[in-house]
């Protein structure tokens, strides 16, 4: 990559997309940058996972009125200031759309579809490399103009993740705000808040002559029926000491689970915070929904430290859920529609529990109140790394 290409006129775009960028590209193009750190500047870095949902890079200029807050960089020593020029921001499109780029360019039905090379037999650049790549670009580019072009997302507007788009498509929807929680009532119900389990668990089958067929079953689309099927908390009703099992509420308790193979109620343990599922005797935080499941299970309810009910805000989800299905039930399987249905009603759920608390990169200049993300060294030996502070 050429830094002076992508500021030049006659690459007048200001976003460029790179399809796992985050994981590669932008790792490299940040070290190129770092070395013109005289003539560039970066900032704008939020983390995703180890790798970056995007980053800004900005030509500079100084001048003698201090500029707006968003052009600011510094001021010098001589009373003048550093300026923000012009602005190119890099976003991961695989944020958007978390497929391999060969699926997206079959599935949108565009024109450059994602190629095949063997790169372990390439030993210079050739006009076959070259092609795969121009069909890389413009398969990338075509797939995001069909993104951007579904009426769904046209009509509520643009958002940098799918989880983000999927909210603001969910917002079209609503009849009424959702109550908003205080921090202290977040803090305590996202201790209740964890991921699925995820373990392999070993099948067995005992095969006798009254059980001939063995048979298994999958629940079409998962969150979204939850979401669909059931009443939502809204705003909080009360605080108690008293349980209600029927009640839209969590609850801070200590457990006691008997043996089982699989317990139901998990708990996040230990200085690497591992979410484990035990037996025994244990204390945590739960919704009712849990509960009542772990108590038909034999689970006991040893005390109740403290309860927080909420009023319900009844099925919020169920005509956004019954229309997009209905819509992807329509499509075909290797189609736009169907992979932004499912994309979108997947990734409506996990929004709603994103943390308040946000974080940005930023070049090691010694400061406090941060801590180490990654580090890095550029082509001629520099070495820098990258650290994390809220936003």
């Amino acid at each position: 990559m050429c830094s002076s290409d992508l500021f030049s006129e006659d690459q007048p775009c200001n976003t460029i997309f790179a399809h796992f960028g985050g994981k590669y590209d932008f790792q490299f193009m940040m070290k190129e940058f770092y070395e013109q750190r005289k003539v560039y500047y970066m900032d704008g870095m939020i983390p995703r996972g180890s790798g970056l949902l995007c980053m800004s890079v900005s030509t500079m200029e100084i001048v003698d009125i201090k500029p707006k807050e968003d052009q600011f960089i510094r001021q010098l020593k001589d009373g003048r200031y550093l300026k923000k020029k012009r602005t190119i921001v890099f976003k991961d499109s695989s944020a958007m759309l978390p497929f391999s780029l060969g699926m997206l360019t079959k599935n949108f039905g565009v024109e450059h579809k994602k190629k095949d090379f063997d790169f372990t037999t390439m030993v210079k650049v050739t006009p076959d490399l070259k092609e795969y790549l121009v069909y890389d670009l413009k398969g990338l580019y075509e797939v995001i103009e069909k993104y951007y072009e579904w009426p769904m997302i046209r009509e509520a507007g643009y958002a940098s993740t799918i989880a983000s788009q999927s909210i603001k498509v969910f917002q079209t929807y609503l009849k009424k705000n959702i109550a908003s929680l205080t921090d202290e009532i977040d803090e305590f119900v996202r201790k209740s808040y964890f991921g699925g389990r995820t373990e392999i668990f070993k099948p067995c089958f005992l095969q006798t002559k009254d059980n001939e067929i063995l048979r298994t079953f999958d629940v079409n689309s998962l969150y979204p029926a939850v979401m669909r099927m059931c009443e939502f908390p809204g705003s909080v009703k009360t605080r108690t000491k008293t349980l209600n099992l029927d009640a839209i509420a969590f609850y801070d308790v200590d457990v006691e689970v008997p043996d089982m193979y699989v317990p139901p109620l998990g708990m996040v343990h230990g200085e690497f915070e591992r979410l484990i599922f035990p037996t025994g005797q244990f204390r945590g935080t739960f919704s009712t929904a849990e509960l009542k499941y772990a108590v038909s299970l034999g689970v006991k309810i040893l005390k109740v430290h403290e309860g927080i009910v909420f009023r319900s805000q009844g099925f919020i989800f169920k005509d956004f859920i019954n229309d997009i299905y209905d819509k992807r039930k329509k499509s075909g399987k290797e189609s736009v529609d169907n992979v932004l249905c499912k994309l979108i009603m997947n990734s409506t759920y996990g929004r709603f529990a994103l943390r308040r608390d946000r974080e940005k990169l930023i070049i090691d200049d010694g400061r406090v109140g941060v801590r180490h993300f990654s580090d890095h060294e550029t082509m001629n030996g520099d070495h820098f790394r990258l650290m994390s502070e809220p936003s």
